[in-house]
């Protein structure tokens, strides 16, 4: 989870917190120093420098899902990215300079059959009509013509019109639902990293509750055997016990044997759920991947856009300068050629209409190219936008992996603490039997249901099976 402010209390409580915290960068010295104090400098260090390389989605993944976004975009807008702009564009300047009276001769023959697809024979004758002193000469009749092919084959191949209408499917759907692709990939990496966070708190805080009830007790054991160490050296050293004293001896060994089963039970059950809590956390390593695919998937697209856009928007100003360029040569051409047309009809007039049709046909050209330029500037700086957040989200990405590294060291170095001398005192049962009699009875003493002098009638008659 990005972290803008630090909850200190949280972080001192919470390992899996206190290394989010150190990461993000917002921990003051003061803080850290409190970090330090708490979880040890090793553990702090450790967390400052984890590696998540290992947890990173394999290449092979993102540059595959990278290029499923591009085709899909292609699929999408019906353009396969081809950089196929600009032809008409080039030819237009070429009347351009045609026109301007920068080539002559052979070179306007040439620069004419080039653009109208005609042999230069036919051009040469076509430059000639009405008049007798061929082509140089007649650069008005030579400006409609081929102002008039450049203008054609403009509206014949309409340059860039895949290009914008590529860019507005881009804007209208791709780019748009790219954000909305990021946004799930961040929404996916912090509730993986929240649950994750979570499961790492649970793990920690039940090993450690495990760890304090083992504490307590082998506090408890080590009691009872200083308690019945006590004793036993009491009673071999001659002093009798009370008979609570002895009670107590019979009862130690039996329930510290009880205490060393319980502190195995409790390692054994913490240490199988901190595992299956480990196994849990293993499986969001997958929704980590997921998100990075998603981020991929959005480069894709804007790798796919920006692979066309800002080249395309460039021809579309050189190919309404150059429509800009025809239809002022052609409409100059246009006034000249009506004024001559005046004074005398025939092949004059039919140049004159030609040159005013084109002027007004690359006017069109020049105002669609110009307002195509316009649209592509949006889908540009839409696409930008969305870069960025691919660039926000990759970030996102990397922080949050690390995160997870982190949580995932913390678990797995989780210990539960069982104490080693748990050695419990043998050879209970004779350790409490009664102490025997200081004085021993003489060996040829009489039976003790005899008397020793005299006839022995009064103590005969104690004995209720003589009577």
């Amino acid at each position: 989870m990005a972290i803008s402010s630090v909850d200190l209390d949280r972080a001192l409580t919470s390992a899996s917190y206190a290394q989010q915290v150190l990461r993000s960068g917002n921990v003051s010295v003061e803080q850290k120093g409190q970090l330090v104090e708490k979880w040890g400098a090793d553990n702090v260090n450790k967390w400052l420098s984890v590696d998540s390389t290992s947890y990173e989605i394999d290449d092979f993944d993102y540059k595959y899902a990278k290029e499923a976004g591009a085709d899909s975009a292609k699929d999408s807008t019906g353009y396969d990215g081809g950089k196929t702009y600009g032809a008409v564009g080039d030819a237009a300047l070429s009347a351009g300079a045609a026109v301007g009276g920068r080539l002559l001769g052979g070179q306007l023959v040439n620069a004419g059959a080039k653009l109208i697809g005609a042999s230069k024979d036919i051009m040469q004758d076509t430059l000639s009509l009405g008049t007798k002193k061929g082509p140089v000469k007649l650069s008005d009749i030579a400006t409609a013509i081929l102002s008039s092919a450049v203008a054609a084959k403009y509206w014949l191949q309409k340059p860039n019109e895949d290009q914008v209408k590529a860019a507005r499917q881009l804007m209208s759907n791709d780019l748009p639902e790219g954000f909305s692709t990021l946004e799930e990939a961040q929404e996916d990496l912090e509730e993986a990293s929240a649950k994750v966070t979570e499961l790492t708190e649970e793990a920690d805080a039940k090993n450690e509750d495990a760890n304090k009830k083992i504490q307590e007790q082998k506090a408890q054991f080590d009691y009872k055997k200083q308690q019945y160490q006590a004793l036993k050296a009491k009673k071999e050293g001659g002093e009798e016990l009370t008979p609570d004293e002895e009670d107590l001896l019979k009862r130690l060994a039996p329930e510290m044997e009880g205490m060393v089963s319980t502190i195995s039970e409790t390692g054994e059950t913490v240490t199988s759920e901190v595992g299956a809590l480990n196994d849990e956390i293993g499986e969001y390593e997958a929704s980590y991947d997921e998100s990075a695919e998603k981020i991929a998937t959005v480069e894709g697209v804007t790798d796919f856009a920006e692979g066309f856009d800002e080249n395309t928007r460039t021809m579309m100003y050189v190919e309404g300068a150059a429509q800009g360029v025809n239809m002022v040569s052609a409409g100059i051409a246009a006034v000249k050629l009506w004024a001559k047309a005046t004074l005398s009809f025939g092949a004059t007039t039919v140049f004159a209409a030609m040159a005013s049709a084109a002027a007004l046909a690359s006017r069109k050209a020049m105002t669609q190219q110009l307002g195509w330029a316009k649209e592509m500037t949006s889908e540009i700086d839409l696409r930008r936008e969305v870069q960025d957040e691919v660039s926000n989200k990759t970030d996102l990405y990397d922080e949050e992996l690390d995160n997870y590294a982190g949580n995932v060291e913390i678990v797995e170095n989780l210990e539960v603490e069982v104490p080693q001398d748990l050695e419990v005192p043998q050879n209970v049962a004779a350790d409490t039997m009664p102490p025997a009699p200081k004085d021993e009875k003489p060996q040829n003493a009489p039976p003790a249901n005899q008397p020793e002098d005299g006839d022995g009638e009064d103590d005969q008659k104690k004995k209720p099976e003589d009577q």
